[in-house]
């Protein structure tokens, strides 16, 4: 029986010898380590979404970071007042509000329906 003790302690030394091992160098982790560690770092990922990872961030940098009054580029924005390139296509053409118009005619609840007739 004191041989089987011996044979375990030594089991026990090698199994501790190992995880040393692995701590001090990783990538002698076996595949199956390595694949269970990277499960556990994805369920974290996923637990801690970007936005979660933003809010965490502003609040880091909550009063260490100094944003300017004035930038220095103002002058560019003048180019963007004038909207009329971008607001064209937004505006409706005639034959749009024509068909709008035609729609909303239809729709009326006084409105006659329409009625086909046949001549035969």
């Amino acid at each position: 029986d004191d041989d089987d003790d011996d044979d375990d302690d030594d089991d026990d030394d090698d199994k501790d010898k190992d995880k040393d091992a692995t701590t001090q160098n990783p990538s002698l982790l076996c595949n199956k380590d390595k694949d269970v560690e990277a499960k556990e770092l994805t369920s974290v990922e996923e637990e801690c979404s970007e936005r979660e990872r933003l809010k965490r961030h502003r609040v880091e940098v909550a009063g260490r970071v100094w944003i300017p009054e004035i930038w220095g580029q103002e002058d560019l924005l003048k180019d963007w007042i004038d909207c009329t390139a971008f607001d064209a296509p937004l505006v409706p053409s005639k034959i749009t509000m024509a068909r709008a118009a035609l729609v909303q005619e239809g729709t009326k609840t006084n409105a006659t329906p329409l009625s086909i007739e046949n001549r035969c």
